[in-house]
Parts: structure tokens; sequence; C-alpha cells
């Protein structure tokens, strides 16, 4: 048994073009227990006339759980008038994930951030760190390592600290870590609590 469960992330069903429950189905004939959504196909199925409810029900008989999700608001951007679009924009998105079971959403550095500070970050992060305790769900701090602001996994704990987010949680993966120039050792700054999902990937050819 091992000390953590596995989720699937629909990225990788992206070529096959299957609807949100045949995404589902996948995962669970795969043995996997959980599935990591992308809004996106969430938005495209209802838009066919699917249902939240009929979704989180066919998630539920097949064992899987949606334990969070991929999306894309400037939750940080530079500018004050697209940042609180973004939050806007997230807190819209979240309360639709919560209905539908999700656990929750990454916050990646999407918009312009670089021309915004590491504190600025932090106080945007505990706005939307705010708003997703009103709607139910967690919120993981994503870095990616092509940003030219949270691009390292010391950037995405001096934002957790400095937010005030006591139970701050990050999104942890190794494609970005490596662009990023992320250590291995730099996760030892880490304990399980601040661990929200981890991607499991490689890059380049061998892994790290």
């Amino acid at each position: 048994m091992v000390p953590f469960k596995l989720a699937l992330n629909a990225s990788t069903l992206f070529p096959f073009a299957l609807d949100a429950t045949q995404q589902v189905r996948v995962a669970a004939e795969a043995g996997f227990t959980g599935l990591e959504v992308w809004m996106k196909d969430i938005e495209a199925y209802l838009a066919a006339g699917g249902t939240l409810r009929s979704l989180r029900g066919e998630a539920r008989d097949s064992g899987i759980a949606i334990v969070n999700a991929i999306t894309f608001f400037p939750w940080a951007d530079a500018d004050a008038a697209i940042q609180a679009a973004g939050l806007a924009q997230a807190t819209r998105e979240m309360a639709l994930l919560a209905e539908l079971g999700c656990v929750a959403v990454a916050a990646p550095p999407y918009g312009n951030v670089a021309d915004t500070t590491l504190d600025a970050i932090a106080g945007a992060f505990a706005r939307l760190h705010a708003a997703a305790q009103q709607t139910g769900i967690d919120v993981y701090l994503e870095f990616w390592g092509r940003a030219p602001r949270l691009s390292r996994l010391s950037e995405a704990l001096y934002i957790a600290v400095e937010s005030g987010v006591a139970d701050a949680k990050l999104l942890l993966d190794p494609f970005h870590m490596y662009t990023g120039g992320s250590t291995l050792q730099s996760i030892g700054y880490l304990n399980g609590a601040n661990i929200g999902i981890v991607h499991v990937n490689d890059y380049p050819a061998q892994p790290m």
C-alpha cells in the first residue's frame, strides 16, 4: 500500500476527445481512485446538456474522487482591475466545482506577474484562499518554472508564509521544478500538510 492516493490527470486524455463522464469511467477502469479535471471540459459537458448532479453521481458510483481542477484565472495579475476580475471568475468557478464535489483548484501564476512582486502575490493568494473557504473548497498554490514570478518552490514557500494562510497547500510538479531550477532538496522544507497534490511526470527524457 502506498501512503497516498493515485489520481488521473485528465490532460492525459486530451488526444481522445472524451467528455467528462467518459473521463471518469476511464479513470475508474484504469484503477485510479481520483481524477483531476479541467474546467474547460466541465464547461463543455454542461454546454452539451450535462448536469453537475449527474456528473457527480457518475464519479460517486465509479468510486472516483474529483481531487483537483485545472483552470486559468488571473488571480495575481499586476493590474488591479484584471486581478479583481480574475478573483470574480475564480469565485464563480470554485462554486461550480464545489457543487461537483471537487475538493480543490490549482492557482498558478497566470496572467501578468512580471510587473508585480512576491509580496503582492502573497496578498492576492490570501484573498483567493478566503474566497475558496467561502465556497467550501481548497486552493493549491502552483509555481510554473517558466513564469517571471512564482517560478520556484522557494518562491511558492515565501508566498505561502507571507500570505498568512497557515494551512496553505502547494501543487508540486517535477516539470516546473526542473524548468524553474528548484532543487529536490527544497522539498525538505515541506511537510505532508503543505502538499495538496503532486503531478507525476518527468522531463526531459530521464526523470530527475
